[in-house]
């Protein structure tokens, strides 16, 4: 913002390097001459009338440049009062700024003032410490948590279960991550990181996360901001794709247990912490199977699981939301049982799973 000071005549007693680069007149230019040689309105109305002392606040006004040219800007007129900090002839203050940086300026301001009140990404200060210095009301709301039990906080206090699961960041500390961009400036965009919700230890989230490093005027590092957003279904609806899209894999032989293992190999970890395939005696022996409802012996050919229940029997494991047992079926021949394995840190098997789940069994089947 361009300043200039007035004594009680309107003589120019002070012109800052803003003033200077805005209008084009040096400093030697202007300093101890009238100021309405200098501030020169195109539509003729006086920009200061000493006789009538009224402060200006915001005024929009068109004023003429050095060489000719024009130049719109904001204008505040006002009325100074002597001080220490001050020469005791200054009267008048006179600050501009251009319009169209102003504009900039008021539309920026506003959507900080959105980003930080009313936006539903999540926004983060880190400090250079890695911890928590300010949230939006978003990130209060999203986490159930309130601002008191963020400030101070490390993140790795507040989500201790969370992983990062981007392939190209898989493994590394969230600290790491933070100090990376802290120290290089280069932001990471689009980190994938997964974790379960505080007081939540029943459904694991999926946040795309974007980390930058803020900065004040002076260059001097303040932290770096973190916005996130919820991207669960959209990610599991991904993973359920490229599991799919892997069932090609499934049945490359006409061995049947081989056939198992490749369906297992598959599901496990993405679709389930575990899986076991039960056939039935006659399947293994190279006999036709018997239908569904008639009663054969089923033996466990495969099994593959990073739960700690390996190799459990399929009627020990209690039936909920987290266990999906599906018949292995080809027409009216029963093959034997599938049966899949959620861990309690994992998110139940919703519809889409099951569905999944089933279209998987069913090509392992044939």
């Amino acid at each position: 913002m361009a300043t200039a000071v007035l004594d009680q005549r309107g003589d120019v007693i002070g012109w800052d390097a803003a003033a200077q680069e805005l209008y084009g007149y040096l400093a030697d230019d202007v300093l101890g001459k009238p100021a309405r040689r200098f501030f020169v309105p195109v539509d003729g109305r006086p920009l200061l009338d000493l006789d009538v002392p009224v402060e200006s606040w915001g005024e929009k006004r068109t004023l003429r440049t050095r060489g000719g040219g024009v130049v719109e800007v904001v204008l505040y007129v006002l009325r100074l009062e002597p001080g220490e900090a001050r020469p005791a002839s200054a009267a008048w203050g006179i600050l501009s700024v251009a319009a169209d940086r102003m504009d900039r300026w008021v539309t920026d301001q506003a959507m900080l003032a959105g980003l930080s009140t009313q936006s539903p990404i999540s926004l983060t200060v880190i400090g250079s410490d890695g911890r928590v210095k300010w949230v939006n009301p978003a990130t209060q709301d999203r986490f159930g948590l309130y601002r008191d039990d963020w400030f101070g906080a490390r993140a790795r206090d507040i989500l201790p279960e969370g992983e990062i699961i981007s392939p190209d960041l898989r493994g590394r500390s969230f600290e790491s991550v933070i100090d990376q961009v802290s120290r290089t400036g280069e932001p990471v965009i689009d980190l994938h990181f997964r974790s379960p919700l505080p007081g939540d230890a029943v459904h694991r989230h999926v946040w795309s996360c974007s980390y930058f490093r803020l900065q004040d005027a002076a260059g001097h590092h303040l932290g770096v901001c973190e916005s996130a957003f919820d991207i669960t279904e959209r990610y599991e609806a991904q993973q359920r794709f490229e599991l799919l899209s892997r069932s090609s894999s499934i049945g490359t032989t006409l061995d049947g247990i081989r056939t198992c293992e490749e369906f297992v190999a598959v599901v496990v970890p993405d679709l389930t912490d575990a899986a076991w395939v039960d056939l039935a005696e006659p399947v293994l022996t190279g006999e036709e199977p018997g239908p569904w409802g008639v009663s054969k012996p089923l033996r466990r050919v495969t099994h593959r699981d990073t739960t700690g229940h390996e190799g459990a029997p399929a009627e020990d494991l209690p039936p909920d939301d987290r266990q999906l047992v599906l018949p292995l079926v080809a027409g009216e021949m029963r093959l034997g049982v599938v049966t899949l394995l959620r861990t309690a840190t994992r998110g139940p098997f919703n519809d889409a799973d099951r569905a999944l789940a089933t279209e998987l069994v069913a090509h392992t089947a044939v």
